[in-house]
């Protein structure tokens, strides 16, 4: 009895699950009786059919055949020719085969033969770090002149402060060929985000905006002390213009913005051509740009309702062909908690952190914080390497 036999007794007939459930023979359910029928355990003609049906079975891969099956709706009719007469043509049924290529039952020899190779193969050489291209840093969401659980406009200089210089004295020791700050906003608190700002900050919003400017320009002179040194940014919800707690403005009437343009009236002048400033388009609220092969993306993150949700706000500028379609990586800021996530064809989601002093109302609601410090990484030959937090406490 054949295959094709029991096929045609029953509608199907199945040697069970694959893996532990896999057994090299199976019940056929017939009209009168239950049949056992052994298969084969031999893989080379199961191969050699698979092969006469134009399957390749890759090298390594057993083939199981795990289910014969009789199909009525198919049929087809076969026709011969004998001293140049045509016999009688005489129709056929189908049978369906399914089969599971199965790893796992790979031959003990072959299976050894594997070890051996592995054991006899020769280290592979060890990997040196290439010469460091850029060096990115990642200074997010300051909020200057917020007061919260981590203290005021003091203790966020400091916590600023110590990540600005460990990362001059971390990327010193790298020698890179150019310095990346990548801002992704919120450099100051504002006071049209919520009622509670106006009773808990304890700085105007002249002395934010006149703050924030002399940070970021320290930071900037300090990090074109080791390299040429590149500062990119994109608006914010906190440093957005607002009336009445809403948008009153372009995306670019941003206090965030207006800084990076000061920056670049004031270095211009002073020609530093060692350091360059970018913005968006003003009617865009985020920038694509090529750093040594790496094509880096970066938007603040509010527009999202939540970190989740950053991969289909990017996904939807993919589709709609915006700026944001041509990163590989993608810089956010905006959740203060960092994260790193891999998407899409590998291109890779980066959440930073925060300086800040601290969101107690997010404690309330959700129990959950996170340490402040500041993101940085290397790129070198369009990947990126070296990732690290620095400032903290």
């Amino acid at each position: 009895m054949n295959l094709e036999d029991l096929a045609r007794r029953g509608p199907t007939v199945a040697t069970g699950m694959p893996r532990k459930e896999f057994a090299p023979s199976f019940q056929a359910v017939g009209p009168d009786s239950y049949e056992l029928l052994t298969l084969t355990e031999d893989a080379t003609a199961a191969i050699e059919e698979l092969r006469l049906l134009g399957v390749t079975v890759p090298e390594g891969f057993v083939p199981r055949l795990v289910e014969a099956k009789h199909d009525p709706a198919a049929w087809h009719r076969d026709e011969a020719f004998t001293n140049g007469k045509r016999t009688p043509a005489v129709t056929r049924g189908i049978v369906r085969r399914r089969w599971l290529f199965d790893f796992a039952a790979m031959p003990a020899q072959d299976v050894k033969r594997l070890v051996d190779w592995v054991m006899e193969r020769k280290p592979a050489a060890t990997i040196k770090d290439p010469d460091v291209d850029s060096a990115v840093a990642v200074p997010s969401d300051w909020q200057l002149g917020k007061v919260d659980s981590r203290g005021g406009t003091k203790e966020t200089i400091n916590r600023v402060m110590d990540g600005i210089d460990q990362a001059v004295d971390l990327f010193r020791s790298m020698k890179p060929k150019r310095i990346r700050v990548f801002d992704p906003g919120d450099i100051l608190e504002n006071f049209d985000n919520t009622p509670g700002q106006s009773f808990t900050n304890d700085l105007s919003l002249p002395e934010q905006v006149d703050l924030a400017a002399t940070l970021t320009t320290r930071m900037l002179k300090s990090f074109a002390e080791v390299a040429p040194t590149d500062y990119y940014a994109v608006p914010s919800n906190h440093c957005q213009w607002r009336r009445g707690g809403k948008a009153a403005g372009k995306p670019a009437d941003d206090w965030g913005i207006n800084n990076a343009r000061q920056l670049a009236r004031v270095f211009g002048e002073a020609g530093r051509d060692d350091i360059t400033i970018t913005i968006p388009e003003p009617f865009r609220e985020s920038l694509v740009v090529d750093i040594d092969g790496l094509p880096i993306g970066m938007a603040h993150g509010h527009q999202a309702n939540n970190p989740d949700k950053l991969v289909d706000w990017w996904r939807g500028q993919t589709f709609g062909n915006q700026p944001m379609a041509a990163a590989r990586l993608a810089i956010f800021g905006h959740y203060h908690s960092w994260r790193l996530q891999e998407v899409g064809d590998s291109k890779h989601l980066l959440v930073a952190k925060t300086s800040d002093s601290g969101s107690s109302w997010f404690t309330n609601l959700k129990g959950e914080d996170s340490s402040p410090g500041m993101v940085t990484f290397t790129v070198t030959d369009g990947r990126w390497n070296h990732l690290q937090v620095v400032g903290g406490v």
